[in-house]
């Protein structure tokens, strides 16, 4: 539910978000305050969880000495309950001015009450008796509230404000791991796709992922809270540990003065003192899983620099590069392909390669493409096909030229062009040459996929041509700005601005604004597409080319062109002492020419 709440939208208001806390609160003072009486000032008799639970199945605690390693786990247990304090220092921005007194108080406020609510309902849970860790039941806080205020309204009231604050509490991690899997998604470390926005402007990718791995791990723990908080414990002070290091790198790089330094020691204390407590919980509940976790997120750094290197791998191949016309024909049963063709052609010889009907003709029309290609040259095939109402009468309909352009789009150096017009009658047709042709290059940098699109597109002799590129990171189209001014590219380059984060929905506004009508004006939009990537490495790229390719099937007068290319060869290894010659990098840099392309 809180997954599908943040699929939606959710709009974090303070007031609404502030009453579960303040409800648990309220909840958790009252409980203190009638233990207090009853069991502090003797008024009316302190009851134990074994009398007040007696109906309710709640056991007895059983009376157990203390020993060294019941005193880590409580060290340890205690220790998460302060863990939530991290969140007043992480959001100091979100304070009126000033920011800091604001976040100092708040701090000191949110850690006075924490102590004293554990203080108080640790005595509390000691002298009613209640009996915590697998054997029980039920938490300690239940059995407590029970014991004190019955099976009542009461007891309904303190599990409805644990229960809220626990979504709450779940509603952090799935709508912050979202956000950080995008950063890292940024930089390489993480699947690009997790850092493309939905429709509702969230991370969709990250959220349903973060809610997968919760799901399987609330399965495989059997939802038990007792086996699943030793595993948490390891991960948040692992985390934190992480995150205090990283705190000690930044502030001893920011320079040698003595305040610079104070602050790097302050935060090594606190990795020192966060991975003692991660160590002492590992050792602590070896026996409960805890070391599932060091291993899963050994594997998960493992795992994030495979992607990093992939990511710099393929940006390192990708940084820097119609001579004839065949007609290739499928007739239909009984249908006058060859005559009807002399007549719109001009000329232009038909092959029939193989009849419709025929069991393998698709497996002979790619052959007959394959055949046709040229080394160095692109081959477009142009696929004519009556523009259909809807996906389901395009699969019934044209299941030939779907499974046709499927193989196509495996061949290296094939272009497929997606041609689609209304629905026509028996004819007779005529051929008018467009007044208008304007053509976009999608981009989303300064790569080999980019050059060699806009070589293909100047062969096309566009009445215009023009760069496109979707700003959906501002960050991103700042860089390719840059990098198209500084490589002195000659075709102009625009970027469009989404301000809903939707890529097919900027290409779709940037064609209509050409009025494409099918008769007098045509838009072609150029789809580099990168190819022949290994299974396990096709997953960490995005499907940008088939995400417009699906928005702009049904729009009139519109032509979609994939333009597959492989990843470059690796880089030859070079002698660092010796830098290139700087006409050799001046020339890898040029604008693309027409040489190398056909169609």
């Amino acid at each position: 539910m809180v997954a599908v709440a943040n699929l939606r939208g959710v709009r974090e208001i303070g007031a609404l978000f502030a009453a579960p806390v303040w409800l648990f609160a309220g909840a958790v003072v009252m409980v203190l305050i009638v233990g207090g009486v009853r069991c502090g000032l003797g008024v009316g008799g302190c009851p134990t969880a074994d009398d007040a639970a007696a109906g309710s199945g709640l056991a007895a605690a059983s009376p157990g000495g203390l020993s060294v390693l019941v005193g880590l786990r409580a060290l340890v247990a205690g220790g998460v309950a302060l863990t939530g304090l991290q969140r007043v220092t992480s959001g100091v921005s979100a304070f009126r001015y000033p920011q800091a007194a604001g976040a100092t108080a708040t701090l000191a406020v949110a850690g006075g009450l924490t102590a004293a609510g554990l203080i108080g309902m640790g005595a509390l849970a000691q002298a009613t008796q209640a009996q915590a860790g697998a054997a029980a039941q039920h938490p300690v806080s239940a059995q407590v509230t029970s014991a004190l205020l019955g099976e009542g309204v009461g007891l309904a009231v303190v599990q409805l404000a644990t229960a809220a604050v626990l979504v709450l509490a779940a509603n952090t991690a799935l709508a912050d791991f979202p956000r950080l899997a995008s950063v890292l998604a940024a930089d390489g470390w993480l699947p690009r796709r997790m850092a493309a926005r939905g429709d509702r402007m969230g991370f969709s990718a990250g959220l349903l992922t973060v809610t997968a791995a919760a799901a399987v791990l609330l399965i495989a723990a059997g939802a038990s809270v007792t086996a699943l908080v030793p595993l948490y414990v390891v991960a948040v002070f692992v985390v934190l540990t992480c995150s205090q290091a990283g705190m000690v790198s930044y502030w001893w790089q920011r320079g040698p003065r003595a305040r610079e330094r104070r602050r790097a020691w302050l935060a090594a204390s606190g990795a020192v003192v966060t991975a003692a407590v991660a160590t002492l919980a590992v050792v602590t509940g070896a026996g409960q899983g805890t070391w599932v976790v060091v291993v899963a997120l050994a594997a998960l750094i493992a795992a994030m620099a495979g992607v990093r290197r992939h990511d710099r791998d393929v940006a390192t191949r990708l940084t820097t590069n119609p001579r004839s016309v065949a007609a290739l024909g499928v007739p239909l049963a009984g249908a006058d392909l060859a005559e009807r063709w002399a007549r719109l052609s001009g000329g232009l010889p038909l092959t029939t390669v193989a009849e419709a009907a025929e069991r393998h003709a698709t497996d002979k029309l790619v052959a007959a493409v394959a055949a046709r290609r040229q080394p160095g040259r692109a081959t477009t095939v142009v696929l004519p096909e009556e523009l259909a109402r809807s996906w389901a009468d395009q699969l019934r309909r044209h299941r030939l030229d779907l499974a046709l352009k499927a193989q196509l789009r495996r061949l290296e150096r094939v272009a497929v062009a997606d041609l689609t017009s209304p629905s026509g009658g028996p004819g007779p047709y005529t051929v008018e040459e467009p007044a208008e042709h304007h053509v976009l290059v999608l981009v989303s940098g300064v790569h080999a996929g980019a050059r060699v699109a806009l070589s293909y597109a100047k062969l096309l002799g566009p009445t215009s041509l023009r760069a496109l590129s979707v700003g959906i990171d501002p960050n991103a189209s700042a860089r390719l700005l840059a990098d198209w001014q500084e490589r002195g590219l000659s075709v102009p380059l625009e970027v469009v601005a989404s301000p809903f984060r939707s890529l097919a929905e900027g290409v779709r506004r940037s064609v209509r604004r050409c009025a494409p009508d099918g008769r007098h004006t045509v838009v072609t939009c150029v789809l580099p597409e990168l190819i022949g990537l290994p299974a396990w490495a096709q997953p960490l790229h995005g499907r940008s080319a088939e995400t417009v390719r699906s928005a702009l099937l049904f729009e009139r007068g519109v032509v979609t062109i994939a333009l597959p290319y492989r990843l470059p060869g690796p880089p030859r290894p070079t002698n660092r002492l010796q830098p290139p010659a700087r006409g050799a990098q001046d020339a890898s840099i040029q604008d693309p020419g027409p040489a190398g392309s056909g169609g």
